[in-house]
């Protein structure tokens, strides 16, 4: 996802490529990590390594300014706290068009006509960064995101995902979870998948939005809702005598819950909308 920082620029810049990013960072024996991202679109996985990696790219404002994206990490009572973001501080504001075929082009402000009318323009920073992060198995996981999308596949002890300015894709694990776990978006949708076979209770509000099912879920009051979109803004439902509990709040958009093996439907027309 890109993100402008908005206000108003002519000057074609031969620009150097996005900065590319790899970063190894140890557990030094933390059994908890939590992650503050700013500004970027991430993925969570887990694998077999004993630490945390980060790849991704950062291109900011045309690659001029890519060094204003940082990570940064803490390590209070034994948790591994690890921040990205970008320092909006050290980035002068720039004038960016946006061509019709879509590239961009920063201009010098000084060149500006005060007489003519600009379409397109924006003072202000172009930010575009995506991170994908591979997690310890087996450690606790809790994420923060503020502008950036997150998705999440099979965390094994993820306790919480919460998103402002942002969305939240969750693929919950084929062993199913061992915990309770929260997951948040203020202003955008809500999508999890739920593997066959897993056992799970939801407690599920949408105040703005709708709440879509292909799941046979029992719900409180002891109706089944196979395959339905429920226009009310909760939803406490179990499925398959769960222990756990999914929270799940879409304050201003909608939340989607899926069978894994329709995770490739889209959350548009074909096998989740509207059942």
């Amino acid at each position: 996802m890109k993100y402008l920082l908005i206000c108003f620029l002519f000057l074609t810049l031969q620009l150097s490529g996005q900065r590319e990013i790899n970063e190894i960072i140890s557990l030094s024996g933390a059994n908890e990590v939590q992650f503050n991202f700013s500004f970027a679109d991430v993925e969570l996985l887990e694998w077999n390594k004993p630490d945390v990696q980060i790849i991704g790219q950062a291109n900011i404002n045309l690659n001029l300014d890519n060094e204003a994206f940082k990570i940064k990490t803490e390590r209070p009572n034994g948790i591994l706290i690890i921040h990205s973001t970008v320092d909006l501080e050290d980035i002068p504001k720039r004038v960016i068009f946006t061509n019709e075929d879509g590239t961009k082009r920063i201009a010098d402000p000084s060149s500006l006509d005060d007489e003519k009318i600009y379409q397109n323009v924006n003072w202000g920073s172009d930010i575009d960064v995506s991170l994908k992060i591979m997690i310890p198995k087996g450690v606790k996981v809790l994420s923060n995101s503020t502008y950036g999308n997150q998705k999440l596949f099979q965390i094994s002890q993820l306790e919480m995902a919460h998103a402002s300015y942002g969305s939240i894709e969750a693929h919950l694990p084929s062993k199913g979870i061992s915990n309770d776990v929260d997951l948040v978006a203020n202003y955008a949708f809500v999508d999890v998948s739920i593997p066959n076979d897993v056992p799970l209770k939801f407690s599920v509000t949408s105040n703005y939005g709708e709440i879509f099912s292909d799941l046979d879920l029992q719900t409180s009051n002891g109706l089944n809702k196979s395959k339905q979109c429920h226009t009310n803004s909760t939803l406490n439902a179990d499925l398959r005598n769960g222990k756990y509990t999914v929270n799940i709040t879409a304050n201003y958009d909608n939340v989607y819950l899926r069978n894994t093996d329709f995770a490739d439907t889209g959350r548009q027309k074909k096998g989740i909308n509207r059942f």
